[in-house]
């Protein structure tokens, strides 16, 4: 992971601070390379950052508690369709506030993995590029499928 605020990185976001003391930030980011998002920490007093959790998923933040101790967000991943969640401190415990659509709960997904590959370009010469992997419930990153 990149530094926050690197040329790498996706533009930050700040979200809902878990004590709302003054002294820490949460900021959203958007890892521009793998296109996970991670949620930091900040320390405004010393500066350090701690990555609280980072991975192929989507949050957007939606709002706060009164007290600022919980988040609410839309969160959704491969294997889960967005939903309106309330967070508690730290993101350490998250619940669903909404279910938009109960049919798609039934459903079982896979799980999904961003793959680097060099390809021919265009005019011939080799390039690196990333594509998403889709993998059937179950299975996992070194599985063999199909004869």
């Amino acid at each position: 992971m990149n530094k926050i605020g690197s040329a790498k990185s996706g533009p930050a976001e700040k979200i809902a601070d878990d004590k709302p003391d003054g002294r820490h930030l949460h900021v959203l980011m958007r890892e521009r390379s793998t296109a996970h998002q991670a949620v930091y920490r900040i320390d405004l007093s010393s500066g350090q950052s701690q990555m609280i959790t980072s991975g192929l998923f989507k949050l957007r933040p939606v709002g706060a508690g009164r007290d600022h101790r919980q988040l609410y967000a839309i969160y959704e991943d491969i294997a889960t369709p967005p939903d309106l969640y309330r967070y508690e401190q730290g993101l350490a415990r998250r619940s669903r506030v909404s279910m938009i659509e109960p049919r798609v709960d039934a459903i079982r997904l896979g799980s999904a993995e961003v793959i680097e590959t060099r390809v021919p370009a265009h005019d011939g010469k080799s390039q690196n590029v990333r594509t998403g992997l889709l993998l059937p419930h179950g299975a996992k990153r070194g599985d063999e499928f199909g004869n």
